[in-house]
Order: C-alpha cells, then sequence, then structure tokens
C-alpha cells in the first residue's frame, strides 16, 4: 500500500509561498521607491509651482532667479518703516536704524522645493503656498532703537494736585505713567516687520503706573479744602481789634501736600500774619531777647522783654479748622478726637529768650475760641492774660 508524501509536498509548498509574499513586497516597495525617486527628480531644483512671497509669485523659477525677483520686488516694503503705538504714543521704526532686513537667500531655501519632505514634493507636483519671508535681525541694533524709542514715550506719573491763585482754585489732573517692555517690544516689532497679516500699527507692550494722588483724592481736596477756604474773609478778633484775614491771603498759604494717597492740607502761618500784621501792630508787642551796648566804652545789659504776639504757628492752627469742611488732616486723629470750632484751644505765645544776667521771664498764655466755621460767620476770637 503506497501512503501519500505529505511532509515533503508541505515541504515544497512553504518556502515556495513565502518566496511569493516576498517577491510582491519587494515589488511594491520598489514602485514606492521609484515613484518617490521620479518625483523628486520632477520637482527639480527650483521653486514649485504657485509658490508665492508676500505677493509676489516665484514658483518654477531657479533659485538664482527667485532672489533676483524677490529683491526687487520686495525692495520698497522691506525698507518701509514699521508703525508703532506705544499706549497712546504712535511713532514708527525704520529698519534700517533698527538692523532689520529681509533675508532673501534664507527665503528662497524655505520656498526650494527639492526636499526629501513627501509633503514638498507633494507641493512640487501639484503647486506651491505661500512662504512667510525670513527676518534677519541684529539684536544689538534693534535693542539700541527700542531704548531710544522707550526714552521718548516713557514717562512718570504726574500727580494730581490743587493749586490755588487768589480765590481761584486750579486742579491738577492727575496722568498714568508710562514704561515701554523693552525686550518684549522688540520682539513685537519682529513679528510685526513684513508681517502679511498686519493691518495696523505694532502694538509696544507697556507698563502704566497709576498716580498716588488720583483723581477722587483731587475732587475731594477742591470740595471740601480749597473752595471752602477762599469763599470768605475770616474776622480775627484780638484784644478788642477786629482784622479781616482776605480770601486771597488764606490762598496764598493754604498748601496741599500729598500724604497716603490724600491731599493734606495746612496753613503757612507766616504768610496769614504777614497779611495782617499791620493792622495788628497796636495790640501786638514783640518779645526782646537780652543784649549787651557799650555805654561811654563800658558795657551795659539790655535786659530782655517779654512780648506778646499772635504767633504764626497758632494763627494758622486756628484758621485751618474755620476755613474748610473736610475731615482730611495731617495726623488722621479720630473724629471724637478732632478739636472742634467752639473748643478752647491753650496756645503759647513767643517770648524772649532768657539771658543769664536777666532772670526769667513769664510767658504768655493765649485762650482762643473760634465761632463756628460757617462761610458767613467765620470769626477767631483772642483773648490773652498775663500768667
Amino acid at each position: 500500500m503506497l501512503r501519500p508524501l505529505t511532509g515533503r509536498a508541505n515541504g515544497l509548498a512553504g518556502p515556495s509561498a513565502r518566496t511569493r509574499v516576498l517577491l510582491v513586497l519587494g515589488g511594491v516597495v520598489g514602485v514606492l521607491v521609484a515613484g518617490y525617486l521620479t518625483a523628486y527628480v520632477l520637482a527639480g531644483p527650483g521653486i514649485a509651482r504657485g509658490t508665492t512671497v508676500l505677493g509676489v509669485s516665484i514658483g518654477g523659477m531657479a533659485r538664482e532667479e527667485a532672489a533676483r525677483t524677490l529683491t526687487r520686488a520686495l525692495r520698497d516694503e522691506a525698507r518701509a518703516p514699521v508703525p508703532v503705538r506705544a499706549g497712546a504714543e504712535a511713532r514708527s521704526v525704520r529698519p534700517a536704524t533698527a538692523g532689520l532686513r529681509l533675508d532673501v537667500a534664507a527665503t528662497v531655501d524655505a520656498a526650494a522645493a527639492r526636499s526629501w519632505n513627501p509633503a514638498d514634493l507633494l507641493d512640487a507636483l501639484v503647486g506651491g503656498d505661500e512662504v512667510p519671508p525670513v527676518v534677519a535681525v541684529d539684536r544689538t541694533a534693534l535693542a539700541a532703537r527700542m531704548d531710544r524709542l522707550a526714552d521718548r514715550v516713557d514717562r512718570a506719573p504726574v500727580e494730581g494736585g490743587v493749586r490755588v491763585k487768589g480765590t481761584e482754585v486750579r486742579p491738577v489732573t492727575p496722568v498714568d505713567g508710562l514704561r515701554v517692555q523693552r525686550r518684549a517690544a522688540a520682539d513685537a516689532v519682529v513679528d510685526g516687520y513684513l508681517d502679511p497679516d498686519r493691518t495696523g500699527p505694532v502694538e509696544l507692550p507697556t507698563r502704566v503706573r497709576p498716580p498716588v494722588i488720583g483723581q477722587r483724592a483731587v475732587d475731594r481736596a477742591v470740595a471740601e479744602v480749597a473752595e471752602p477756604a477762599v469763599s470768605a474773609p475770616v474776622a480775627l478778633t484780638v484784644e478788642g481789634t477786629t482784622v479781616q484775614l482776605p480770601p486771597e491771603a488764606i490762598g496764598a498759604a493754604l498748601v496741599l501736600e500729598p500724604r497716603d494717597g490724600e491731599l493734606v492740607p495746612r496753613l503757612r502761618g507766616g504768610r496769614l500774619h504777614a497779611a495782617v500784621a499791620e493792622e495788628l501792630a497796636p495790640v501786638e508787642d514783640p518779645a526782646r531777647d537780652a543784649s549787651f551796648e557799650i555805654v561811654d566804652g563800658t558795657p551795659r545789659v539790655v535786659p530782655s522783654r517779654q512780648g506778646r504776639e499772635v504767633l504764626p504757628a497758632s494763627l494758622a492752627a486756628a484758621v485751618l479748622p474755620v476755613v474748610i469742611t473736610s475731615s482730611i488732616t495731617a495726623t488722621r486723629r479720630p473724629s471724637s478726637e478732632r478739636s472742634t470750632a467752639n473748643a478752647p484751644v491753650r496756645l503759647r505765645s513767643r517770648a524772649a529768650r532768657v539771658s543769664p544776667v536777666c532772670g526769667a521771664v513769664c510767658r504768655i498764655r493765649v485762650q482762643m475760641r473760634a465761632s463756628s466755621a460757617t462761610s458767613t460767620d467765620r470769626t477767631i476770637q483772642w483773648d490773652s492774660n498775663a500768667a
């Protein structure tokens, strides 16, 4: 009985099938390689058809021709100033002075079609795309240009304030400060140069610095301090003599000092006193320091003399709460601790300096009472008695 040679048959069939599979795979790979090489050859060394740079067509050109075309067509655009804006400031940057230029050779290399990249080969066969220009940057020149631009644009904040001339109150409007962020601004200029999508000025990054004294503080100082202070005269009654402190004198003495975000009022007592010095002369007796004089060749002591005066500092302290309606004070005491217009305040007058040969000098204490601090009845009475 004959048996089939199954083992031998299987042995012969196995290698034959594998060979056929390998041959098929080898053929497919060969076709792909041949097609890839053919596409690479057909792409050629030039630029893919349909390729443009900033709207300039260089498709199908050799590299040298494409470079000449871009240089000629984009000369004016590459030299045109770049408009920039920092806050509300509008400026322009010339590429030549900022170290910016179109790198034609690098742009052509970027647009070249001959590449092993399958996407580039496909573009070469069916048509190219818009290629962005390559920009060459001199960072040293660019940084120097940004420094010059920032020096012109940067500004310190303008603090709010109040000025008084005569009886005219003039508020000073606060203005924000501005500072260009120079490194970020340089990058923004590079990105905006020859950018086909740019439709307006390049916005430069800036940092805004607000003033310490803002508009709210200015408005409050005008309404509660400056305008009430010059709205009417103040009557000063000293030892039965009444004099008028005019609004112009109050305005000339008024100072609004910035402190903790507010404009704190202060009166210069010297100016107040000077405005009524002639009228107060009959009731004031200035103190005199002890001194020496030569009489007939012999030194003689001239004794000191106590005086009675309205001290400028005391006058300022008395007038200020009468002429303003604000609670803004330099000491910022709680309202329950502030002196009211009718509260008695003890003030010390100026006395002569003590000389060793003259003995002690009595000091004069002055008792001051102020009436209601209204614009129609602004009166301060001074009564003095020797201690």
